[in-house]
C-alpha cells in the first residue's frame, strides 16, 4: 500500500484535488484583499481621524471611531464600490452615536501614546489650534459636517451620498460654513 503526499495535487484523487485547487483560490483572493485593504487603510486612517476631529471628538475619540469604521470596512470589503465614502459615513455614525450618549469631560486629557497616535505631542499640536478648531466646532450641525468632509477631500456630491442630502444642500451648506467661519471672531482682522 503507497501512500498519498497530500501536499502533491498529482496523488489526490480528482475531487480532493479540485478542494485544494479552491482552497488555493481563497487563500490567494484573502491575501490579494488584506493587501488592498492594508493601503486604503494606510492612506486614509490618518485623514480620516482629522476629519472626525474636525466634527468635534477629542484625540483619544477620533483615534477610536476611526479604528471601528475601518474594521467594519475590512469586514465588508468585498462589497464596497467606493470604500472611502463607505467609510467616512460609518465613522460619522458611530461618532454621532457616541457624542450622544456622552457626557461633556471638563478636562482635556492628554492621550497615551498608541500604535494610531505614537506621537501624541503632534497630534496635540494639530489640536492646539484651538481657535480654528473652536470656530469650526460651533457652526450648527450640518455645516460643520460638510465642512469637515469638504476638508478631507470630498466634492459636493460626495458629500451628498455621505450625509443623504442633495448635491444642492450639500454646496449651500459649505458656503453657508465658509461665510460664518470669515465673520468668526478668531479670523476677523482687527485694525488699530
Amino acid at each position: 500500500m503507497s501512500e498519498i503526499d497530500p501536499r502533491d495535487p498529482a496523488q489526490l484523487p480528482a475531487d480532493l484535488a479540485q478542494s485544494a485547487a479552491l482552497i488555493d483560490d481563497l487563500r490567494e483572493a484573502r491575501h490579494l484583499k488584506d493587501e488592498a485593504f492594508s493601503a486604503f487603510y494606510r492612506n486614509e486612517i490618518k485623514p480620516l481621524i482629522r476629519y472626525l476631529m474636525r466634527q468635534g471628538a477629542d484625540t483619544a475619540l477620533a483615534a477610536e471611531t476611526a479604528q471601528e469604521g475601518m474594521l467594519r470596512a475590512y469586514t465588508a470589503w468585498q462589497g464596497l464600490t467606493y470604500p472611502k465614502a463607505w467609510v467616512y459615513k460609518v465613522a460619522r455614525h458611530e461618532l454621532l452615536t457616541v457624542m450622544r450618549r456622552r457626557r461633556e469631560d471638563p478636562f482635556e486629557r492628554v492621550p497615551e501614546p498608541t500604535a494610531l497616535l505614537p506621537r501624541t505631542d503632534a497630534l496635540i499640536a494639530v489640536e492646539l489650534r484651538y481657535d480654528a478648531l473652536q470656530a469650526i466646532r460651533r457652526l450648527p450641525q450640518r455645516q460643520r459636517e460638510v465642512l469637515a468632509l469638504s476638508l478631507s477631500g470630498f466634492a459636493p456630491a460626495g458629500i451628498a451620498e455621505i450625509l443623504n442630502i442633495t448635491a444642492n444642500t450639500a454646496s449651500a451648506s459649505l458656503k453657508k460654513a465658509r461665510r460664518a467661519l470669515l465673520a468668526a471672531p478668531e479670523f476677523r482682522q482687527e485694525t488699530s
